[in-house]
């Protein structure tokens, strides 16, 4: 009797065991894919640095660094694909549905890794009307250099690439979950709660509906719930602004124009056709501003300020874009090298 509870025990704590291992297992266990993955970042990362380092001594220990990951990333995908041949490295990622692109320069290699949450066709007037594919990029695994560098408002929120347009969604994203968390924390009760902030005041007014619901009548309790609503419900309000945007530069991408004003004619033709509170006052707001829109900023602000914050409205938005993008026409200012040196300072760092 007695040897049969032992026996009962122990099988159950050997049961208990292995339940325990399993769970362990499933939670710590790494794809390959996601080794890959880790690696590439790792070397990516470590190539920014070698670029980023200041004395012969720290590019030294960088370059060391970055051959030590280079093996690794080698060893880990010597049976899948060359870690040196972009369109090998393309090909692995672009089957596991992850959008990859390295821009070369002088300087160094930029890299971009993010994974494709949703795409497909798209026809815009801008006015012409323009038919693309468009897809629409996840938070990035592997961030540009410039973003690595100086922060995540050097980031671009569209880019075409082989006949494609490309809606980047982490800056934004960032930008929406800091607005849901001072809100949700604030309490607003009136809709001039929501005034503490440009962001919060312009996010209201593209939104009311949402933020009414959200924020003021807390129709979900719950607070994961709620931002998962308010970021669904505010990325489909600045998703037809940017694909205005993506219509105009796939309707530039066979131009001479610089990389930055490809840029600029985009987010104005993105404003002027689709007019939008937000996105106008993330290009308008210092410290938001990168290399492709800081000249553009200024002029955004400046024609914004000569009227009062409550007097702006889409109308006003959609001229202003309009105004500029026609004064801009033709203009020599394309034909600029692309040195920040050379454009005014905007922005505040």
């Amino acid at each position: 009797m007695f040897k049969k509870i032992f026996s009962s025990r122990y099988l159950h704590l050997c049961l208990a065991i292995l339940a325990l291992y399993g769970v362990t297992w499933y939670v710590t266990y790494t794809t390959e894919f996601e080794k890959i993955m880790n690696r590439f970042k790792r070397y990516s990362y470590a190539n920014y640095e070698v670029r980023a380092s200041k004395t012969s001594m720290m590019r030294l220990e960088t370059e060391f660094t970055r051959d030590q990951f280079a093996e690794q990333l080698r060893s880990f995908s010597a049976d899948l694909f060359d870690y040196r041949n972009e369109e090998q490295v393309q090909a692995y990622f672009s089957s596991r549905n992850f959008f990859y692109d390295i821009s070369k320069t002088d300087e160094g290699n930029s890299y971009l890794l993010a994974p494709i949450i949703s795409s497909g066709q798209h026809e815009a007037q801008i006015p012409e009307t323009v038919a693309f594919r468009y897809a629409i990029l996840g938070k990035e695994e592997i961030m540009p250099f410039s973003v690595y560098q100086e922060g995540p408002w050097t980031s671009v929120f569209v880019s075409e690439k082989n006949g494609t347009v490309y809606i980047h969604t982490g800056t934004l994203d960032s930008l929406l979950r800091w607005c849901f968390a001072v809100l949700w924390k604030l309490e607003p009760r009136t809709q001039k709660d929501f005034d503490i902030d440009g962001a919060t005041h312009y996010l209201y007014l593209d939104l009311p509906a949402v933020c009414q619901e959200v924020f003021i009548e807390r129709r979900f309790y719950d607070e994961e719930t709620s931002r998962k609503y308010f970021l669904e419900k505010a990325f489909q309000s600045l998703l037809p602004t940017m694909l205005a945007m993506g219509a105009r530069m796939m309707a530039d991408k066979e131009t001479s124009f610089s990389a930055r004003y490809k840029y600029e004619r985009a987010y104005l033709t993105g404003l002027a056709v689709r007019p939008q509170y937000t996105l106008c006052n993330y290009l308008a707001t210092f410290g938001l501003c990168n290399t492709l829109t800081r000249s553009l900023a200024g002029e955004v602000r400046t024609q914004l300020s000569i009227m009062g914050t409550q007097e702006i409205n889409v109308e006003i938005i959609s001229q202003t874009a309009q105004n500029i993008l026609a004064e801009r026409q033709d203009s020599a200012i394309r034909d600029l090298i692309e040195d920040s040196r050379e454009l005014p300072d905007f922005c505040h760092r």
